[in-house]
């Protein structure tokens, strides 16, 4: 593979670009330490360990990161993806990936969050509330209220007791 230009983005970010047509952006110590530079070889081998350690994962955390914000379309998603810089075969990989994440769901209220995992539990699921475990109150815009996850779990699996006359 040959690396036919380097060019300086932001923050320190530069976006390589290959013989190939593949583009993708990497910071500055990253493409250093693979000694990239503008018009010089880059081995497969680097390639692959570049997608493997740095592209995929990165760009697993920004498709999710971009989901928490709001529902997006497969498309969209892409092209935010690739307005980030991830080369299309990344992107490909992702799109599998998050397919398989079509139940992801962001509940932002903390009582219907605990009553939807608990809710759509099936047989053998682990249902697993983390917080501090330590607080009876959750602080919200509008000031603090009384909150207390083992409590909002009681209620929870009792009104599924009820539902499904347990």
């Amino acid at each position: 593979m040959y690396v036919k230009s380097l060019v300086k983005l932001t923050k320190g970010r530069a976006k390589i670009c290959l013989d190939s047509g593949t583009d993708f952006v990497l910071y500055k110590k990253e493409y250093e330490s693979y000694g990239i530079e503008e018009e010089s070889e880059l081995s497969l081998e680097d390639y692959q360990e570049i997608c493997r350690d740095i592209l995929i994962p990165r760009c697993k955390k920004r498709a999710l990161h971009l989901l928490e914000k709001q529902d997006r379309s497969e498309k969209n998603l892409r092209d935010k993806l690739k307005e980030g810089g991830y080369p299309a075969d990344i992107i490909d990989m992702m799109t599998k990936d998050i397919k398989n994440l079509n139940n992801y769901k962001v509940i932002i209220d903390r009582r219907k969050a605990i009553n939807y995992a608990i809710n759509n539990a099936k047989e053998n699921d682990i249902v697993l509330v983390l917080g501090k475990g330590n607080e009876d109150y959750q602080k919200l815009r509008t000031g603090t209220i009384h909150f207390n996850d083992i409590e909002e779990c009681k209620k929870a699996l009792n009104n599924l007791k009820v539902v499904n006359n347990i």
